[in-house]
């Protein structure tokens, strides 16, 4: 028979006897260590730190004190009942990608399989890069054919803006349109440019876009953009090529009932004589040999669309021909060029108060501004007029700690600049809350008309430089596009807009009579009651809420379809591509430093998931349904 091996408390009893009700350690002879209460546990970790020598000759290292090997016993652990399921599991996942920008190796990682291993193989998941860099394709292929079904048959208005990031310079493409009660805004395509920005190149990839999402360039309605040269000429390019397509296939869109409203505005006299629209010039850019196009940004013809009277030979009537594309120069840029127009000559006296803000953040003057529980002031950027004025808008709000720093440090002496400070902050404090009210997600036209008009009253008062300057500017020309026939004209106007728009039923007696002209519709509109603005209370006071144009138009939807449908297309048109310039920043995140060799394919699979984030609930649904067959015949469509 097997002997077995001694517990580590008869081991530990070698070295202790009980002596006067007391268990005393006998190690060695000097050793005074005694309990009351026999306790091995705390024997043991008195021989092993202080008897060494005899810890290890009794053996008592590599045994517990019940005798069992410590090698061999794992501490049981409680395990934990986690309520979820693979729906969540995808969306977390997708999430990881693209809303914290984490890379595809994070999902090799030891710390991943630690926390979402066992996750994955409940889900019968695979987590690993390849299965991750799927699952991104799957879900970007899944993104866009949402965003193709929402823009099927609907008017749309677009926004182009270009952008570098390290070595690699991209076109970013964003549609806007109304859907679901609300206004949409897409990205499109963050489309890297492999060639030079001409305006024909410009165009292709444009082309290319929509065709990808089977938008119809008669689909869309403005595009919104910066001032640079070569977006004016490659808005010019498309419609040109809008033009001569709608010329050799006629449209209602193209083609308006000349009813009262014959002239838009007066033709000069070299173009009432003019034989043929293409003979006559309609535009001041003049375009050079590089595919750029020389122009004034600030041209008083600019912004001018030219209009002609066309004579239809066949019926004898005359059409005229409206302009099928609109241009819209961002609002938000354009005001920023205006603004530093006026920065310029004072860029001198600001680089001066510059230095001082740079010197503040010297060591020496740390504690004074700790003690004062005082902030340092943003130092300005070149490129943003903006930060300027929050340099010296920090600066003035100071005021008090900045003279009492210059008791203690003499040298940080902004006494000379005050004046001017105070100045520059009030004359342009109503051009920074204009650009901040034209960086929301949607600024319609209206809006942009009355933000535009709040500034210009403000300097009014001041009668500062800027208001001036702000005159210069040409106003935007918001324009509805009227859409009639000869024969019927309510009839064929129904049958256009219902194209573009979804079909609702609509109860008899409430809508305007079928006969009646959609002009003499919006010609009622001058003379309708007007609606206040602002809510007038008891007090004579007027509060500041809004009065919000869409939901005005939501509320009309039964009254008024036909205008309600064309409310929802104009109303909804941008006067800035803002939008276009934050999936700029979303580049930058995920196109970092030490992620520059990720492959464009996967760059733009990305940003199309990251820049639509509210669809990646029904991608991770249908996704997680195992017996769905929706995304297997998608994946084959997209392979042929």
């Amino acid at each position: 028979m097997k002997r077995s091996k001694p517990t580590q408390k008869a081991l530990l009893m070698q070295v202790i006897r009980e002596q006067d009700g007391m268990f005393k350690c006998i190690a060695e002879s000097k050793c005074s260590y005694g309990q009351s209460i026999m306790n091995p546990g705390n024997f043991k970790r008195h021989v092993e730190a202080l008897h060494p020598i005899v810890f290890d000759r009794l053996g008592l290292s590599s045994r517990r004190v019940d005798g069992t090997d410590s090698a061999q016993v794992k501490k049981k652990y409680k395990k934990l009942i986690v309520d979820s399921n693979k729906k969540n599991l995808v969306c977390g996942t997708l999430l990881l990608l693209t809303e914290s920008n984490l890379p595809y190796s994070f999902f090799e990682s030891s710390a991943c399989k630690i926390l979402l291993g066992p996750l994955y193989e409940a889900a019968s998941m695979t987590l690993n890069r390849k299965a991750i860099s799927d699952l991104i394709d799957k879900s970007s292929i899944l993104a866009r054919n949402f965003i193709k079904n929402e823009m099927s048959q609907k008017l749309i208005s677009l926004k182009i803006d270009s952008a570098t990031r390290g070595n690699r310079q991209v076109l970013g493409i964003n549609a806007q349109y109304y859907h679901n009660n609300k206004v949409v805004v897409r990205n499109l395509a963050i489309q890297e440019m492999h060639s030079r920005q001409t305006k024909e190149n410009l165009k292709d990839v444009i082309m290319n876009t929509l065709a990808e999402y089977s938008v119809d360039m008669k689909q869309v309605y403005s595009i919104a953009h910066d001032n640079g040269s070569n977006m004016v000429a490659t808005v010019k390019v498309l419609k040109e090529m809008l033009e001569k397509s709608s010329l050799e296939n006629p449209s209602i869109n193209l083609l308006v009932a000349n009813e009262e409203v014959r002239y838009i505005f007066e033709l000069p006299d070299e173009m009432q004589n003019a034989e043929s629209f293409e003979s006559i010039e309609i535009d001041n850019c003049s375009t050079t040999s590089d595919d750029t196009v020389q122009c004034d940004d600030f041209s008083e013809d600019k912004q001018e669309e030219t209009k002609f009277i066309l004579s239809n030979i066949d019926d004898g009537e005359c059409w005229r021909m409206e302009e099928i594309l609109d241009s819209t120069r961002c609002a938000a840029h354009t005001a920023q060029l205006a603004v530093w127009d006026v920065v310029k000559p004072y860029q001198e006296r600001i680089t001066k108060i510059q230095k001082i803000v740079v010197k503040l953040r010297h060591r020496e003057y740390q504690k004074i501004f700790k003690i004062h529980n005082a902030h340092l002031p943003p130092i300005a950027n070149d490129t943003r007029w903006n930060s300027k004025y929050l340099m010296l808008s920090s600066l003035l709000n100071q005021r008090q700690f900045f003279n009492l720093l210059k008791t203690v440090f003499p040298e940080p002496d902004l006494t000379s600049h005050w004046p001017f400070i105070e100045k520059f902050r009030d004359a342009f404090e109503p051009a920074f809350v204009l650009t901040l009210k034209l960086q929301k997600i949607h600024c319609p036209l209206s809006d942009f008309y009355i933000y535009w008009l709040q500034c210009q009253a403000q300097l009014d008062k001041m009668k500062s430089n800027l208001h001036h300057r702000l005159n210069e500017i040409e106003g935007v020309d918001v324009q509805v596009n009227q859409s009639t026939s000869t024969s019927e004209p309510q009839d064929e106007l129904d049958k256009y807009l219902s194209s573009y728009f979804e079909e609702e039923d609509i109860p008899t007696g409430i809508s305007h009579s079928i006969n009646e002209s959609v002009v003499s519709q919006i010609k009622d509109l001058e003379i309708r009651e007007k609606v206040p603005i602002t809510i007038q209370h008891s007090d004579n006071t007027c509060s500041d809420v809004r009065f919000d144009i869409l939901k005005y138009w939501e509320s009309h939807k039964i009254i008024s379809p036909i205008l309600h449908r064309l409310a929802m297309v104009v109303l909804v048109a941008p006067s800035t591509q803002v939008s276009v310039e934050r999936a700029f920043s979303g580049l930058k995140l995920i196109l970092t430093d030490h992620r520059m060799r990720l492959c464009e394919k996967s760059v733009e699979n990305l940003l199309v998931l990251k820049l639509n984030s509210d669809l990646l609930e029904q991608i991770s649904e249908i996704l997680s349904d195992e017996e769905a067959n929706y995304v297997t015949e998608l994946l084959k469509c997209q392979s042929v």
